[in-house]
């Protein structure tokens, strides 16, 4: 018999899959915002919908309304944007945050504020559990991010 032991090797340890944002098709679009406030039915869908446009109105004085694309998440989350070419003037009052971002990067900090808003408002149940979940899963999202800098240092 041999004295010799196995050598014990480390499990490869996977690099964790990065988070896709996955635009919605024009043709899913009416299907898009039920599914995100399901929880919340009809009536509550339209007024969370309203949150995220006047979280951009608070954020930023260069918004003037406009189109908005939504995005799917591979991870399960989601967000919307604004559909525009040229930056946004984003200043956050409550953290001294200031400076231009993309159109997608500023939708990413909005949502995130959007979505902090409703975990708060349906906090201690199930839906707030939900919102939590859907912030969580956008915050994975921003952390990679191309701007991602610029996005957690304005929620921050």
């Amino acid at each position: 018999m041999s004295d010799v032991q196995p050598v014990q090797r480390d499990p490869v340890v996977a690099e964790p899959a990065s988070v896709r944002a996955i635009p919605v098709a024009d043709s899913a679009r009416m299907g898009f915002l039920p599914r995100v406030f399901k929880p919340l039915g009809l009536m509550g869908m339209l007024r969370s919908e309203g949150i995220f446009y006047a979280w951009m109105r608070r954020l930023s004085t260069d918004y003037t309304a406009g189109y908005w694309e939504f995005f799917n998440l591979s991870n399960g989350g989601f967000y919307v944007a604004p559909q525009r070419s040229t930056p946004l003037w984003i200043a956050v009052n409550g953290n001294g945050f200031a400076g231009h971002m993309t159109a997608d990067a500023a939708g990413v900090v909005v949502s995130l504020f959007a979505l902090g808003q409703l975990c708060a408002e349906y906090q201690d149940s199930a839906t707030g559990d939900h919102f939590i979940e859907q912030y969580h899963r956008l915050l994975e999202f921003a952390r990679e991010h191309e701007h991602a800098q610029q996005i957690l240092a304005a929620i921050d």
